[in-house]
C-alpha cells in the first residue's frame, strides 16, 4: 500500500507540484505527463540534468517545451476544480517504484525511483524520443546520481543526489563552454599557447566553473539553506584533487547573500577554511570599491587571494576589441557595420558619455545604433508608406465620386485618376529600389561571411605550415572577396530611403539623444574646434591676452602630442598662485574647492554652513 510518509522531500514535492500543474489547467486528474512535466520544470531537477548530461541544453529545453505542448492538448474546463484525481497509471508508476525501493533496500521512495518508473511507460518514452532524447542512456544517467552503496534512509536522503551533481546544478563549466563563449580580444599569445598545447601540465585537465548565485539562492528561504547547498559545491570541488577551479562573478555579492548574524558560520567563513587548507582554488571578479568595503576589512578571507588589477583599456584597445566583436553583432541584428562606426563609438562614449567604463559603454552604444538601423529595416519606408496612404485616400475618394453625373465631378475624377496613375507608378519604383537594396545587402553579407570563412582557413594553413595554401588563399579566393567587397559604394546606401549599414552618423545620433548634445556639435572634428581656439577666448576673455595666450598654447601642444604623459595638457592653477602672491604676499590665500568631498548631501553644509535650529 502506498503511504505518502515513506516518500522523500524530491518526491512529494514532484508529485505536489504535479497536481497543482493538473489543477491550474483545468484537468480532472493528474497523469505521469504531469508528473514529467513537474520534475523537468524544477529549478534544480534532477531529471532535466540528466536528460543534459545526455544530450545538451539544448535537448533539455526542448523536451521541457515537448512536455509542456503534450499538457496544452488535453481537455480542460474552464471552473476552478476542487479535487484533482490521480490517475491509475501514476499508481501503477509507484507500485513499480516502490518495488524497487524494496529492492535497493531503502527505506524511502526516492526521487530516482520515481524517476525511473516514469521511464518505463510508453506514453514518456514516446515524447522523449519527439525530443530526440535517447531513453536508455537517460536510464542510465538516473542511475549514476545515485552513486555506489547508497541507500536513502531519510526524508532528505535525495539531497545526496543533489550533492553529487552539486557543480553541475550550481555551476557552468566555462571550460565546456568556450565555443559559445564571445571572442577573446588582446590574449593572441595565450590562445597560441594553448592551441599548440604549451600549457603547464598541472592545468592541462583543469576545469574552470563559474558558480550561479540564482542558482545557488533560487527557492531557499533560510540562511542555512544557501549555506548547505555552497557546502556541497566546496566539497566536491576539494574531492576534485586540484581538478577544478571556482570562478565567482560579483564576490562581493556573494559574500552579503551568505552574511548572517556576528559570530556565525557564513560564506566568507566557509571559504577561509579551505582556502586555509588548501583545498579550494578559487578566483573571484569584483570592483576596487566593493573590494575595499567588504573584503579588505577581513585580513584573513583577503590573504589567500593576490590581487590582479584589471585598468581600463585605451582607446585604441577599446578599438580593436570592438572589431573582434563586429561580426557578432552583423549576425545579431543583421546590418553591416562601417570600421568608421566603430571608431566613432569608442571616441564618442569616451569623450561624451561619463558612466561606465570602456569597453562596455562603447559596447553598449554600438548595440543601439545597430538595434536602430534593424527597427528601421523591419518597417516599411517612409516614402513607401506615404505613397501607399496618398493612393488610398485617393481610391476612396474616387469610390465616393462614381455616381456623381455633373461636369464638375467628371473633371474631379480625370484629376485624380491621373494622379493616382502617377502615385502607382511611383510606388513601383520605390518598391523596386527597395527590393534593388535588399538584394545588394545580402551580396555583401554573403560576401562579408565568405571573407570570414577564407580568413579562418588561412589562420589555419598558416598554423600548419602549408605556405602554398596560404599564398593560394591570400592572393587567389581572399583578394577576389577584397576586390568585390571594395566594389560596393557604401554612398548608396546613406543617399537611399533605406539602409542596413551602420556608419558614424548613426553613432552620432544616438550620443546626440543620450547627451542632449546638438548634432551640429558633436560632428565638429577636434581640428575644426582648435583651429582659432585663441581667438574665440580673447572674444570672451577680455584684458587677460597674455593668459589666454599662454593657456591656448598649452592645449594645442597638448592635442598635437607634444604635451607629458599622466599629466594635464596644462594648469591654470600657478597662475592664481601668483596672484595671490602678488596681491597678498602669500601664494598660499587662495580658496580651492575640491567637488570630490561635497558629493554626499550632508556635506554641502561645510560649504554654505549649518541652517538655524
Amino acid at each position: 500500500m502506498l503511504n505518502p510518509d515513506t516518500f522523500t522531500r524530491l518526491t512529494y514535492d514532484t508529485l505536489m507540484a504535479a497536481h497543482d500543474i493538473a489543477k491550474a489547467a483545468g484537468h480532472e486528474e493528474f497523469t505521469l505527463l504531469h508528473v514529467a512535466a513537474a520534475s523537468i520544470s524544477f529549478w534544480n531537477s534532477l531529471f532535466k540534468q540528466a536528460i543534459t548530461n545526455v544530450g545538451d541544453e539544448e535537448t533539455s529545453n526542448r523536451a521541457e517545451y515537448v512536455f509542456n505542448e503534450a499538457l496544452r492538448k488535453l481537455p480542460s474546463q474552464s471552473i476552478t476544480l476542487d479535487c484533482v484525481l490521480v490517475c491509475n497509471h501514476v499508481l501503477v508508476t509507484l507500485r513499480w517504484a516502490q518495488k524497487l525501493q524494496r529492492r535497493t533496500g531503502d527505506t524511502y521512495l526516492a526521487y530516482d525511483h520515481l524517476m525511473l518508473g516514469l521511464l518505463q511507460r510508453s506514453e514518456i518514452v514516446d515524447l522523449l524520443h519527439e525530443a530526440n532524447v535517447s531513453v536508455s542512456r537517460l536510464k542510465t544517467e538516473v542511475q549514476h546520481f545515485r552513486g555506489k552503496d547508497f541507500r536513502v534512509q531519510s526524508a532528505f536522503g535525495d539531497d545526496r543526489m543533489v550533492k553529487y551533481r552539486a557543480l553541475k546544478t550550481y555551476g557552468h563549466d566555462l571550460v565546456e563552454q568556450a565555443s559559445k563563449l564571445g571572442p577573446v580580444i588582446g590574449r593572441d599569445e595565450e590562445i597560441e599557447r594553448i592551441f599548440r598545447g604549451d600549457v603547464p601540465s598541472k592545468l592541462a585537465d583543469v576545469r574552470i566553473v563559474a558558480l550561479d548565485m540564482g542558482a545557488l539562492t533560487a527557492g531557499t528561504k533560510f540562511t542555512w539553506e544557501f549555506l548547505g547547498r555552497l557546502g556541497n559545491v566546496l566539497e566536491e570541488v576539494a574531492k576534485s584533487d586540484g581538478k577544478v577551479i571556482l570562478f565567482i562573478d560579483e564576490l562581493h555579492i556573494f559574500l552579503r547573500a551568505g552574511r548572517v548574524e556576528e559570530g556565525s558560520k557564513d560564506v566568507a567563513n566557509l571559504l577561509k577554511l579551505m582556502l586555509a587548507r588548501r583545498e579550494l582554488q578559487c578566483v573571484g571578479a569584483t570592483t576596487l570599491e566593493e573590494h575595499r568595503k567588504y573584503i579588505e576589512n577581513d585580513a584573513s578571507f583577503e590573504r589567500p587571494f593576490q590581487q590582479v588589477l584589471v585598468a581600463e583599456p585605451s582607446v585604441t584597445d577599446t578599438i580593436n576589441i570592438l572589431r573582434g566583436l563586429q561580426k557578432k553583432y552583423e549576425d545579431h541584428h543583421k546590418v553591416l557595420i562601417h570600421d568608421s562606426a566603430l571608431v566613432a563609438a569608442v571616441q564618442l562614449s569616451s569623450q561624451y558619455i561619463s558612466e561606465g567604463s570602456l569597453p562596455n559603454k562603447a559596447i553598449d552604444l554600438l548595440d543601439e545604433a545597430c538595434a536602430n538601423v534593424r527597427v528601421q529595416m523591419n518597417s516599411e519606408t517612409r516614402k513607401i508608406n506615404n505613397c501607399e496612404r496618398l493612393i488610398m485616400q485617393l481610391e476612396v475618394r474616387l469610390h465616393a465620386l462614381q455616381n456623381k453625373k455633373d461636369k464638375e465631378s467628371k473633371a474631379l475624377i480625370s484629376e485624380m485618376t491621373t494622379e493616382l496613375d502617377g502615385l502607382t507608378e511611383k510606388l513601383g519604383l520605390l518598391r523596386m529600389e527597395y527590393k534593388k537594396i535588399k538584394d545588394r545587402t545580402h551580396e555583401i553579407r554573403s560576401l562579408k561571411q565568405k571573407q570570414e570563412q577564407l580568413m579562418v582557413a588561412l589562420d589555419e594553413a598558416l598554423r600548419q605550415g602549408d605556405t602554398k595554401r596560404a599564398l593560394d588563399l591570400s592572393y587567389g579566393e581572399l583578394h577576389e572577396v577584397d576586390t568585390a567587397i571594395s566594389k560596393f559604394d557604401d554612398t548608396i546606401y546613406e543617399n537611399s530611403m533605406l539602409t542596413e549599414t551602420v556608419g558614424p552618423d548613426r553613432i552620432t545620433k544616438v550620443i546626440s539623444h543620450r547627451t542632449g548634445i546638438p548634432l551640429t556639435r558633436l560632428g565638429t572634428s577636434v581640428e575644426e574646434r582648435l583651429r582659432g581656439l585663441s581667438n574665440r577666448l580673447h572674444q570672451r576673455v577680455v584684458g587677460q591676452d597674455q593668459a589666454v595666450t599662454a593657456v591656448s598654447e598649452a592645449v594645442l601642444r597638448g592635442q598635437v602630442g607634444f604635451g607629458r604623459d599622466g599629466q594635464p595638457a596644462g594648469s591654470v592653477l600657478e597662475l592664481a598662485k601668483a596672484l595671490a602672491e602678488r596681491l597678498f604676499d602669500d601664494e598660499k590665500a587662495i580658496i580651492r574647492l575640491d567637488v570630490s568631498e561635497y558629493t554626499e548631501q550632508e556635506s554641502v553644509a561645510r560649504l554654505i554652513g549649518t541652517p538655524q535650529g
